[in-house]
């Protein structure tokens, strides 16, 4: 099958298959307005968050290459009830991380009157503003207030100058910050502006267009080009901004917009002569409000702005004063979007007189040079903004969705099971989809204090049918919390002489406590059965159970036969990962229903192993849970430095100074659709750490294997929204785009289901705070 490739994976295989070009497969996508979106958009990725871990990357990264540029003494961080928490804890831990503990706190209240209010008060009051005058740094959490407030009679920018100041405003929303948006580096982002200025200042005339209608010419003076300054005294991060034009309009121009700063409106058409407004159509409330705005204002154009980002998006609809009014107004600033920033001259209207209105894919030129064609700037494609970029990744260039509204929810339904019947009915269903295999002589149910009772009896109960089947409980559990104390009782399993005599004799193995077996030295026994229960009730009684097993190897057999014939595997990930597996080869008895090692509910998944794989790895998820961000470099299948923080990094650069060699065991991926996280987060061993483990099942998550051939420890990096390539001679194969499986889809897979619901993904993490008895 021969497939688009998107931008970010083209560096990585273009001098692997000859004329390969990009393109993108997507059909053109209707807006609001008549916009059409065009192919080469890429949809922004949206990431829940649930945790300050999520967002320390880009929360590092501003205090790193935006806080510190200036040697700063004294932080204040200035927020209010519309930041979430998590943007809070993630702000103070990694300042406090950098060495800046002169930092002090300060919560705002939200003005009355929704969002109009931002534009017609200052809201923050004197003492909040002599606070900002006696800090190095402000981080403005409540990034809504500082805009063109004048404070003591001058602008902010002039207020930060004369106090020897600066302020950043940060885009508050957690997902917006965990977006690939806020790992942008500042540096490229300056020489975006720096070349986009070029172009705008060699010449003396703007034309502007788009599909929607609006149509306007403007001339200008280069002295009127309103550079964007990076060592401004106010920043905004992640990073964002737009070269701007003051025009004068020639005859008659047209602007129609569905957006503005607030947020999203019906289609506003706006008829300017003579550099006023002469007539309104549509609009809806927002547009009402403008009218009653620019009444006897002699409102009109007063700049025009290009946005620089290609990575801005707009996250949500809405217009509130709220976090979601920051998604609205930092995608307006997305590379190629134009802004018409509106103002007047006072009148019957209210005291501040402006506002902004946005188009998305206009077509711009300057004098007869084109330097936005439908939306795409063509400064990208230069070769200073190109060099630049090859530092750190292509992937940053593609310029991503404008309008992007958050994924829809697919959360699994999930019931409280407090019936040991109900585990009992659900372990029978999975028992008999693989009976041939599972009736023992002498049988091993390995249990211990972190499973519930109804799981344990109720597991034990369908087993009564199955063979002879003995409890053996473990008491010795490693602290939970503890991500090193896991890792070390994951791999040495507390199993005494009896019970490891005893589970070598067995000839089925059924482990309840799942993370016993799941890294541990399972290489010890012999080849017999094994099955790893998630022995979550509720897990055990979902839909997970309900996926036919024939539809799990239709999906292997298929992505076995394209490995099979696809000499090198590229895995990418905007998190940094960017791997290279060359003369791979499939592992076989990775067949989910051949192999010794099941899971229950069913699972499935591909593994390919390669002795010269060459790369980095980066990971925040290990198969113990969540740690510390870390970064693992691979050269010929072996890891030659361990970067990051935390006690899982420490500890395994420690085994590496002692003679641990860790190699690239295998990638994997799963294929289960309704795989789905259960409790929640978790750090460490804990009794939640099977239903958090259980989402790592999902289909599409990856998996990055590394041993130590000599100790046999081993140990698992776990990635989202990966993509993965299988390339040949003659062709490249999608087989994850961004997280999706591209096997779900296909004929074989969907004939064997007799619900195609059965086939949706249900990713959402499902958050119980609840336990089981």
């Amino acid at each position: 099958m021969r497939i688009a490739i998107r931008p970010f994976a083209l560096g990585l295989i273009l001098f692997l298959v000859p004329g390969a070009v990009s393109t993108q497969n997507q059909s053109k996508a209707r807006m609001p307005g008549g916009y059409e979106i065009p192919k080469y958009v890429t949809p922004a990725r949206i990431r829940p968050v649930q945790a300050p871990a999520v967002l320390l990357p880009a929360v590092r990264n501003c205090v790193k290459n935006w806080v510190l540029t200036t040697s700063p003494r004294s932080i204040l961080l200035v927020s209010d009830s519309s930041v979430p928490p998590v943007v809070e804890q993630a702000f103070e831990r990694a300042l406090r991380e950098a060495g800046l503990v002169t930092l002090k706190k300060i919560s705002v209240s939200l003005p009355a009157g929704g969002a109009p209010a931002m534009y017609s008060a200052d809201w923050w009051g004197g003492e909040i503003w002599r606070e900002v005058a006696r800090a190095d740094v402000t981080l403005a959490l409540s990034y809504v207030n500082p805009r063109a407030v004048m404070i003591d009679g001058v602008g902010l920018e002039q207020f930060l100058s004369e106090n020897r100041s600066r302020m950043i405003r940060v885009n508050s929303k957690p997902e917006l910050l965990a977006s690939d948006w806020g790992l942008f580096p500042r540096d490229l982002f300056g020489k975006i502006a720096e070349a986009l200025a070029e172009q705008i200042q060699r010449g003396l005339l703007l034309k502007l267009q788009d599909g929607a209608g609006t149509s306007l010419t403007a001339s200008y003076e280069p002295g009127q080009v309103a550079r964007f300054q990076p060592e401004s005294p106010l920043l905004s991060f992640p990073p964002q901004g737009e070269i701007s034009v003051r025009p004068q309009l020639q005859g008659i121009a047209h602007v129609k917009s569905h957006s503005s700063t607030l947020g999203f409106l019906p289609l506003l058409h706006l008829t300017q002569d003579s550099g006023r407004i002469r007539a309104w159509e549509g609009g809806g409330s927002l547009g009402e409000y403008f009218r009653k705005l620019s009444h006897d204002s002699g409102f009109g154009v007063a700049a025009i702005g290009l946005g620089l980002n290609p990575q801005a998006f707009r996250y949500t609809e809405g217009a509130s004063l709220s976090p979601e009014l920051y998604g609205q107004e930092a995608g307006a600033q997305r590379a190629g979007s134009a802004t018409f920033h509106f103002a007047g001259q006072g009148g019957a209207g209210p005291a501040v007189p402006f506002f902004d209105l946005q188009v998305f894919y206009p077509d711009v030129y300057i004098d007869d040079e084109q330097i936005i064609r439908e939306g795409y700037p063509l400064v990208l494609d230069s070769a200073s903004v190109r060099q630049m970029a090859s530092l750190y990744s292509p992937g940053l260039l593609k310029v991503q969705c404008a309008v992007a509204t958050e994924i829809t929810p697919k959360s699994p339904k999930v019931a409280p099971v407090t019936d040991r019947a109900a585990v009992a009915a659900a372990a029978r269903t999975f028992l008999t989809n693989f009976e041939s295999g599972l009736k023992a002589k002498k049988g091993i149910i390995l249990t211990d204090a972190s499973v519930s009772k109804i799981a344990e009896e109720g597991i034990s109960d369908a087993l009564k049918d199955f063979g002879d089947y003995q409890i053996r409980r473990l008491e010795d559990l490693p602290a939970p919390g503890d991500p090193v104390a896991a890792l070390k009782w994951s791999n040495a399993p507390p199993w005494s002489p009896d019970l490891r005599r005893e589970l070598q004799d067995a000839d089925v193995i059924m482990n309840l406590s799942f993370s016993n077996l799941v890294t541990g030295r399972i290489s010890d026994l012999p080849r017999k059965k094994i099955i790893n229960w998630l022995a979550v009730p509720e897990v055990l009684a979902s839909f997970w159970n309900a996926v036919p097993p024939r539809a799990l190897q239709a999906i292997w057999n298929r992505e076995f036969e394209i490995i099979s014939r696809s000499p090198t595997i590229s895995v990418v990930d905007q998190r940094g990962t960017s791997l290279m597996l060359p003369n791979v080869k499939p592992v076989p008895e990775f067949s989910s229903y051949a192999q010794t090692l099941l899971y229950a509910p069913a699972s499935s998944f591909i593994a390919v192993q390669s002795q010269d794989s060459s790369g980095v790895v980066v990971a925040s998820r290990l198969g113990i849970g969540e740690v510390e961000p870390l970064s693992l470099k691979i050269d010929k299948g072996t890891v030659t430095s361990i970067e990051g923080s935390g006690p899982a990094a420490d500890y395994l650069r420690n085994l590496a100074s002692q003679g641990v060699a860790f190699h690239l065991a295998e990638v994997r991926w799963y294929h289960h659709p309704k795989a789905f996280a259960y409790r929640g987060e978790t750090s460490g061993y804990s009794t939640d750490l099977w239903g958090t483990y259980a989402g790592n099942l999902r289909a599409g998550i990856l998996h990055v294997l590394f041993r130590d051939p000599g100790s046999g420890f081993l140990f698992e990096t776990i990635s989202y929204f990966s993509t993965v390539l299988a390339i040949g001679a003659s062709s490249v194969d999608d087989l994850i785009t961004d997280g999706m499986l591209q096997s779900l889809g296909i004929d074989a897979v969907r004939k064997t289901v007799s619900d195609s619901k059965l086939l949706e993904l249900e990713w959402i993490p499902e958050v119980q705070a609840g336990k089981n008895n």
